[in-house]
């Protein structure tokens, strides 16, 4: 097994400052988050969005949170986790592993969780009536995520 003009050593040592970078990356996402939530954000956790998929499905998803994100960059702040992230972040994560998922939390809210991409716009004119504390016309209720406990670790 080759490795060029490179040393066993010299591997290791990249190995070991990538892994170091990887957790770093990791310590300040889970510092963002808990920034976003201190300053009474909404913070959006996008999960496993693998960003390949050039599916009918994907591109629907992505319109509309994209269209979601930039009108409420004010008041939502939004991470994308893979699964390692998340394990760092929020205890018992793998409740929370289907891709294109999304946490939405707001510190002294209950969160919501949407167990798979989200294709209509009324969830989120759902979440966003549901954390702005404004009645939430009936029709929309078919849309809302699932309020569940979600505990960070961390975060004070």
């Amino acid at each position: 097994m080759g490795t060029g003009n490179f040393s066993s050593a010299s591997i290791t040592f990249l190995a070991i400052l990538l892994l170091a970078f990887t957790n770093l990356a990791l310590a300040d996402q889970k510092d963002a988050v808990c920034n976003a939530l201190l300053n009474e954000q909404v913070a959006v956790l996008i999960i496993n969005d693998l960003g390949n998929d050039e599916s009918e499905r994907y591109a629907d998803w992505s319109y509309y949170l994209n269209d979601f994100s930039s009108s409420h960059a004010d008041e939502y702040t939004f991470f994308h986790v893979d699964t390692e992230s998340m394990a760092r972040l929020i205890y018992e994560s793998e409740r929370f592993d289907e891709p294109y998922s999304l946490i939405f939390m707001k510190s002294g809210s209950p969160s919501l969780f949407h167990q798979r991409p989200i294709l209509e716009p009324q969830a989120y004119e759902y979440v966003e009536l549901f954390y702005a504390q404004q009645a939430i016309p009936a029709h929309l209720h078919q849309f809302a995520p699932v309020e569940t406990d979600i505990r960070l670790k961390g975060c004070q």
